[in-house]
């Protein structure tokens, strides 16, 4: 009986994680300028798009995290087509972050972008306060790579 329920909370998935860069920056930035609102549209916009391409995509979008997301792909998702995921959302991201926000900043920073991490493996899943949650190696090894990229 125990193995049976085991099975129902546990996933096997690929977990890409990314963060933007100069995010801290660029909000101190627009909140000196009382422009903080472009900030908000610029992430609800990151939002839109990797909700219509978690529909083409099958991906669970699943943990915003400040500045950035945890998404979760199927455990046999082709390594080929998640590179070409994520070119795409670079060149659309970097557009966007340009048209958008960095002309409007007094001191746009020397770097921007997005940082990846991305791990698989099992993962559990859990309720807490109502809402899914996953806990395992897999999140947080994507996450320790994400963020020790500089």
């Amino acid at each position: 009986m125990t193995q049976n329920r085991d099975k129902l909370y546990n996933e096997r998935r690929i977990v890409l994680t990314f963060d933007i860069c100069s995010s801290t920056d660029i909000l101190e930035d627009l909140h000196r300028t009382e422009n903080i609102k472009v900030w908000r549209n610029f992430l609800v916009w990151v939002k839109r798009y990797l909700n219509e391409k978690s529909k083409s995509e099958s991906f669970d979008l699943y943990k915003f995290t400040g500045d950035g997301w945890i998404i979760l792909f199927d455990f046999n998702y082709s390594g080929g087509k998640l590179i070409i995921f994520i070119e795409k959302f670079c060149e659309a991201f970097k557009s966007k972050l340009e048209q958008k926000v960095l002309n409007i900043l007094e001191a746009p920073p020397e770097i921007t972008g997005l940082t990846f991490g991305m791990d698989r493996g099992t993962l559990a899943k859990i309720t807490m306060n109502r809402q899914r949650e996953y806990v395992g190696r897999p999140i947080n090894v994507a996450c320790r790579l994400q963020s020790s990229i500089k």
